[in-house]
């Protein structure tokens, strides 16, 4: 096998990440050549990102049997016949390995601000996350195989590989939006901020974020900006996000998987559906909606009031 190195300048401020070379990269030494490598230069060319000033790699430095990385990776019961070690929820076999421990120095080396993952495996090698179309676009802290060793002074910003991009078209100004949010970041990086967002919370945390905001319009003199949006399923209401600033938000639950009465008892229900009529009725409450139109009638077919409409994006 012919090992195809890594490509730029270091130290750089953006580190470009794929998955491993084909065929046009092992014959010429140099990652992202072929057509899909062609289609990147001319995304970042549209970010203002310039190729020749970016360090780029691969996690894998080989090209895999078809161009299928998959092939590199054992399931379960193959790893344990094998002895193939778990990493990150994954099986590499050693090749793969050996090319993020590559990886590990080369971040070392360039020391960048930000580092674009493109695609499922670099995702993964990054963050330990997987599940590239849920966290394209994140703004995420470099934390190599989810080990927990997070680097805050790094951002992982993921997006679609180019060679997806070619073969889903309409994925492309998605791609170049995040390679542009990739440049702003490399330019000026700015904290993550501290997020205080509830999720699936108890029933007291639940009663005590809704007092607390029921507190605070009851004594200010100026309305308070109250994003608003519920989620449905099966023609009910499923869920409902409140949020008063970018960093503070909860999800409350109504329905549940595998509970046909819902995630709260009938009392429960009852108590956080009042709270939040007060809050989406409140005259001191802003409330902005997405697609309002459809949220309000459910909200008044099933819960009996109709909320303030203020704003809707």
């Amino acid at each position: 096998m012919i090992k195809v190195p890594h490509y730029g300048p270091y130290p750089s401020p953006i580190m470009i990440v794929g998955e491993a070379p084909g065929s046009d990269e092992t014959l010429q030494l140099k990652p992202f050549v072929g057509k899909s490598g062609q289609e990147l230069t001319r995304m970042l060319h549209e970010s203002g990102i310039n190729r020749e000033e970016c360090f780029i790699t691969n996690v894998c430095k080989y090209q895999p049997p078809k161009n299928d990385i998959a092939q590199w990776f054992s399931n379960k019961t193959q790893a344990k016949k094998d002895g193939t070690p778990c990493l990150a929820k994954r099986y590499p076999n050693n090749i793969i390995a050996i090319g993020l421990e590559h990886l590990r120095k080369e971040i070392e080396i360039v020391s960048p601000r930000v580092i674009i993952a493109l695609g499922e495996t670099a995702l993964w090698a990054l963050t330990g996350e997987s599940g590239i179309t849920k966290w394209r676009g994140s703004m995420m802290d470099l934390n190599f195989l989810g080990e927990g060793n997070i680097n805050p002074l790094i951002r992982v910003i993921p997006t679609y590989h180019p060679a997806f991009v070619l073969r889903v078209w309409e994925t492309r100004a998605i791609a170049v939006h995040d390679l542009t949010r990739a440049k702003g970041e490399s330019i000026n990086l700015t904290p993550i901020p501290d997020y205080d967002f509830l999720v699936r919370p108890s029933y007291s945390a639940t009663i005590d974020w809704l007092g607390d905001l029921i507190n605070l319009l009851a004594n200010t003199q100026t309305p308070i900006r109250i994003a608003v949006d519920i989620e449905t399923r099966n023609r009910h209401i499923a869920d409902i996000g409140l949020a008063t600033s970018p960093t503070e938000a909860i999800s409350i639950p109504i329905m549940v998987r595998g509970n046909i009465s819902g995630y709260w008892d009938f009392e429960e229900e009852f108590m956080i559906i009042r709270l939040l009529e007060i809050i989406l009725t409140h005259s001191k409450s802003f409330i902005v909606w997405q697609n309002g139109p459809y949220d309000l009638q459910y909200i008044a077919r099933y819960w009996g009031f109709l909320p303030r409409n203020d704003f809707d994006t």
